[in-house]
């Protein structure tokens, strides 16, 4: 399931993925390591708490 996700990724030309699930994340980021994929993985709360992300709208 984790390689035909990663593939379908790959497929659409993104960089990365984002989750909100951290052990998935953490298997697709093993599954991911090989040197064909060059893809980033991110938590959403690495996202969120970024320095340049804008500031929410008050």
């Amino acid at each position: 399931m984790g390689e035909a996700y990663l593939t379908a990724v790959s497929a659409t030309g993104a960089s990365g993925l984002v989750s909100l699930d951290y052990s998935c994340l953490l298997h697709l980021q093993g599954l991911g390591r090989a040197p064909s994929r060059d893809l980033k993985f991110y938590h959403l709360a690495e996202i969120m708490t970024r320095p340049d992300n804008p500031p929410s709208p008050a």
